[in-house]
Order: structure tokens, then C-alpha cells, then sequence
């Protein structure tokens, strides 16, 4: 009896720009095996051993380098026809629910040149490692897309050669050896039409790690703060009279930097860790919320409505009996119309909360302005979003 080898690929990429292809990868191997016990139930190799989610195409490589889908047993039978003492060694591949699905035949329909005209793998490399089922694609990279495991067997090397490499060294080399940008370029390449928006306050912190808390993170908050295009590129070209190379860095990466450590783990890892410092942090940020007032807002939403206050006591305001309100700042004219919520200066259309111009304008209709600050700001909103706990997840074994 024939004994085989069944080679479960995973971690790769499929490039479809020509015809289907598998790029790259590890291996995880089952050596001897029957090929009588071989059935549709590969699947769940797939699932329960290498984390993949759900399989939504089972795919073999033939040795002419072709692709073949199994859909059913009926497939696995005709595998399993072909194997021989020539052909003993059987290489799957799979998709993921999630992933876009490969057009290849199904095996059943094979043109009969399923075992003819053998060639070389299509530019894969492996090499056995010292676990005995499985097997490390090789550190040889041309392809800026590549994934987690690639980044991982690359580092592990690195390491192992020089104990002493540092993580500043190792970031540089990510985007040095791969030619990466980080989670933000991989947003805009998946979701190219999302809109997106930083907190201010992880840059805050990132930012004051390279470039202290001086003037320049006073800076930082002022161009924050700006609420239409020509006073944000105003308080840019702030920022460059002092440091250009501010403005040029990449100080956007704050969940990068907050998964810092997690994220070179093997993907599973990454998750758990990831999943595990949400889950504390919810906890930790409810803990703080039932600390605020019960009928009042956040700290720092009030803090700021009180400064909003105070400058809305050196404004003047004049109406013209249909919620529409022009407001005097300084040399600034600004108009307010109540009904819509809309000040000419958006700071108010932005945060939902009153601005200088619109608790002036409110005021002078006889309007309480604090009763419009949002209500996604009070304690009871606040508790409604960290009510929702990620529950603690057992170990393997149990």
C-alpha cells in the first residue's frame, strides 16, 4: 500500500492576475498516511487547526502546476485515483469564507493530464524546520504584500543571529525589507472609500515620545482643534516653521503603536493578545464613567462647555427672529442658525456641543445651552457603550 504525504498550505496569498496562483506560505504536513481514511473532512484541518474561519473552496495542485477544486467525496475519489508510487505526495490549498473565491475545475472534470508533464513548484520556497509536521516558507522576498507569518519567519532569524537586535531596529527593518506602511495603508487599500479620522489623543502620545511636550505638541493641539480647511493648513504651516520633519512623519500609527508587541506574533497570538487588552480596557473605562455625575456629562466635554461660556460672554449677538444669529468675535463674524445646529465656524456641527457662537445665539432666545450638549456625551450613553463586556475564553485543554 502506497503511503502519502498530505501537505495543508496556509499563510499565503492567491494572485489571480493571470491565472490562479499560490504565493508564498507555510506548510503543515501529515507524513505516511492512508490514503483509504482520506475524505471531504479535510476541511476541518483547515478550520480547527489553522485557524482559518470557514472553507469555502477545497483546492488541490496537480503536478502540472494546475489547480483542481474538490467540491465533494466524489473528488476525493478521484484524488485519490491518481495516487501512485509517482504520485504520492498531495498539496491543498484553501479559501477562506471571508476571501474572494478562485475560479479552477472541478476535479471530477480533469482533462486527463492531471499527472503528466510534472513541473517545478511556482516559485515557493521551504525548507523543513525542527517541528516534524511542518514546514517554513523560505526568507527570500520580492513582494511588498506579504503576510503576517513571512514578517515572523524573518524576524525569527534575525533574532536568532543577533539576540541583541533591538525593536528600533527591527521597525526600521520592517519597512525597510518590506517596503511597508503600516495598518494605515492597508485600510485605504481593503476600504479605499472609508473615511478616516485619528484620535487626538493617542497622537498626542505618540508624538510626545519623538518629539517632547514643548511647543511643538502645543502645536499639535491647536491644528486639532481647527475646525475648517484654511485655519487647519494655517496651523500646519505653524508646525513646519519649526520642525518640517514633524509634518512629514508618519505619527498617525497609534493602534500600530498601541498592539506594538502583539502584532509580529503569529496571527492567532496577535488576536488573543489584541482581544485581551480590549477586554481590560472596557472594564477599566466603565469603572471610570460611574464616577461622573448621574445627571451630567463627560469631565471633559463640561470643561470644555464652561470654557465655551466664558468666551461667549465677550461676544455680541443679533438675530433676525427666525433662528438665524449673527455673532461678533473679535474681528470674526460669524452666523448661527439655531434650527439646523450650524455655526459658520463648524466647531459646533463637529462636537455636538454649543459653541461660543451658538450658546451666545441661545441666550438670547432664552434657551438653556447646556441642554443641548449631546446626549452621547452624558454618563447614561457612556455606560450603554462599555455595558457590552468580552467575556473570558477558556484554554484549549478545557
Amino acid at each position: 500500500m502506497v503511503e502519502v504525504t498530505i501537505y495543508f498550505h496556509h499563510g499565503g496569498e492567491w494572485l489571480t492576475s493571470l491565472e490562479p496562483h499560490y504565493d508564498r506560505g507555510c506548510v503543515t504536513y501529515w507524513k505516511g498516511y492512508d490514503p483509504d481514511l482520506i475524505s471531504f473532512d479535510l476541511v476541518n484541518e483547515y478550520i480547527n487547526k489553522l485557524g482559518f474561519v470557514g472553507v469555502q473552496e477545497l483546492i488541490v495542485l496537480a503536478p502540472t502546476g494546475k489547480y483542481f477544486e474538490i467540491i465533494d467525496d466524489e473528488g476525493v475519489r478521484t484524488l485519490t485515483s491518481f495516487i501512485s508510487t509517482e504520485y504520492k505526495s498531495i498539496h491543498l490549498f484553501a479559501t477562506e469564507d471571508c476571501e474572494l473565491s478562485i475560479d479552477v475545475t472541478d476535479i471530477v472534470m480533469h482533462d486527463g493530464l492531471f499527472l503528466l508533464s510534472p513541473i517545478v513548484n511556482k516559485g515557493t520556497d521551504y525548507s523543513e524546520s525542527e517541528d516534524d509536521n511542518h514546514i517554513e516558507c523560505g526568507t527570500t522576498y520580492d513582494n511588498s504584500l506579504v503576510d503576517y507569518s513571512t514578517i515572523t519567519l524573518y524576524f525569527k532569524d534575525k533574532l536568532q543571529s543577533d539576540p541583541k537586535y533591538k525593536v528600533k531596529e527591527m521597525k526600521a527593518d520592517l519597512y525597510r525589507v518590506f517596503e511597508l506602511n503600516g495598518l494605515l495603508e492597508a485600510v485605504r487599500t481593503v476600504l479605499p472609500k472609508a473615511h478616516q479620522r485619528y484620535c487626538a489623543r493617542l497622537i498626542e502620545a505618540n508624538w510626545c515620545k519623538r518629539w517632547g511636550k514643548g511647543e511643538l505638541k502645543k502645536l499639535l493641539w491647536w491644528a486639532a482643534w481647527s475646525s475648517f480647511t484654511k485655519e487647519f493648513e494655517d496651523q500646519l504651516q505653524e508646525i513646519k516653521e519649526v520642525n518640517e520633519e514633524v509634518v512629514d512623519n508618519n505619527f498617525t500609527e497609534s493602534f500600530n503603536a498601541w498592539i506594538f508587541k502583539a502584532r509580529y506574533k503569529p496571527i492567532i497570538e496577535m488576536l488573543e493578545d489584541i482581544r485581551v487588552k480590549i477586554m481590560e480596557r472596557l472594564a477599566a473605562k466603565e469603572v471610570v464613567v460611574r464616577k461622573w455625575k448621574d445627571d451630567g456629562f463627560s469631565p471633559k466635554s463640561e470643561l470644555l462647555f464652561i470654557e465655551y461660556l466664558k468666551i461667549s460672554k465677550v461676544c455680541k449677538v443679533s438675530g433676525n427672529e427666525d433662528n438665524g444669529y449673527e455673532v461678533i468675535e473679535g474681528t470674526d463674524r460669524h452666523i448661527v442658525n439655531l434650527r439646523e445646529k450650524k455655526c459658520t465656524r463648524r466647531t459646533w456641527d463637529l462636537t455636538e456641543i454649543p459653541c461660543p457662537h451658538a450658546i451666545k445665539a441661545m441666550e438670547h432666545k432664552k434657551m438653556i445651552p447646556k441642554k443641548e450638549i449631546h446626549w452621547y456625551y452624558s454618563k447614561e450613553a457612556a455606560l450603554a457603550v462599555y455595558k457590552h463586556k468580552l467575556q473570558p475564553v477558556r484554554g484549549e485543554p478545557f
